[in-house]
């Protein structure tokens, strides 16, 4: 009797730490909101996150997806700026003072960086001079404040890069895969907890890219793979997304990366390959690839897609 006890309050405390570690959506699975009552304790301060809104503690704030500000200077009051009395054009832009409002004064032409003569790799990228441009200095590793318990990346559906401790992970279990799972997010330890690294910019993301949050206007968070490895996804396709019994079955996809190309696949493989293409699209690679598609008139071949000994492929007419 006692033995079965056991295993349901560990079943409850399981399922409590997939709550708390932020791997369900709680807002989109279960339609409950991120409130106070659930992610703050007493006496906690409250905090303020970059996109202006004071929250409750930090771990309200990281329910929302939001990044904290430090400074607090997001939460303040908004500023009203004057209507420009400048003459003349900027050719790169007007600057801008602490306020965030235009001044008077042209920004400077942008530094045209050397190409790199940087022998070896840096795990963490290179360093940076004070006009941007890479030097051959590796950035140091992030400081790790976790100890011997590990930051892991962990992905289970919500909209941004998340991160827990791998002692959770390995209680709670990793999240059931779907049809893509997205590269993994660097994640840092900090103020002895867990998060994806946040980014504005590629460069901030030491030799990774930096995806942007989708349908929201907030920082994005950085991962570690390259506009050449996220090309190799699209070639990673699995058999069970290609295997075939009739015709009917397959379909012709066209991806980012190459414009007029086409993937053919059966009904899981393209909803694989829509959901790689609205992830890369999130990424300076994909908002390059699109811009590219943009400017060519792109047509399915002279064929269809047809299931050819088990295996969607292109029939030529």
């Amino acid at each position: 009797m006692f033995g079965h006890i056991k295993k349901i309050y560990l079943i409850l405390f399981a399922l409590g730490l997939v709550f708390l570690s932020g791997c369900v959506d709680l807002k989109r699975d279960l339609g409950q909101p991120c409130t106070e009552e659930k992610f703050c304790e007493a006496g906690q301060d409250p905090v303020c996150g970059q996109d202006g809104i004071t929250y409750a503690c930090a771990a309200l704030a990281v329910c929302e997806g939001v990044a904290l500000d430090s400074s607090g200077e997001a939460c303040g009051e908004p500023v009203t700026c004057p209507d420009s009395q400048c003459v003349g054009d900027c050719e790169f832009g007007q600057k801008h003072d602490a306020n965030g409002c235009e001044i008077c004064e042209c920004n400077e032409a942008p530094v045209a960086c050397p190409d790199s003569q940087c022998l070896g790799d840096c795990e963490f990228g290179l360093k940076q001079d004070a006009d941007g441009c890479e030097i051959c200095e590796c950035n140091e590793a992030p400081v790790n404040t976790c100890g011997e318990d590990r930051c892991v990346p962990i992905s289970c559906g919500t909209p941004r890069g998340q991160c827990i401790r791998e002692s959770e992970l390995a209680m709670i279990g990793a999240c059931a895969p779907g049809p893509f799972q997205e590269p993994n997010p660097q994640c840092l330890c900090a103020d002895d907890g867990c998060a994806a690294r946040i980014c504005e910019a590629d460069a901030e993301c030491g030799g990774g890219l930096c995806v942007a949050t989708p349908n929201e206007d907030r920082t994005g968070y950085c991962i570690n793979s390259s506009c050449e490895e996220l090309r190799d996804l699209y070639n990673q396709q699995r058999p069970d997304q290609v295997s075939c019994t009739s015709d009917a079955e397959c379909v012709a996809v066209s991806t980012l990366p190459s414009c007029c190309g086409f993937h053919y696949a059966n009904e899981d493989g393209a909803a694989a390959l829509g959901e790689l293409n609205a992830f890369v699209a999130q990424t300076s690679c994909g908002r390059d690839w699109e811009n590219a598609c943009a400017a060519v008139d792109c047509a399915l071949p002279q064929g269809q897609p047809a299931c050819v000994e088990g295996t969607c492929q292109f029939v030529a007419d």
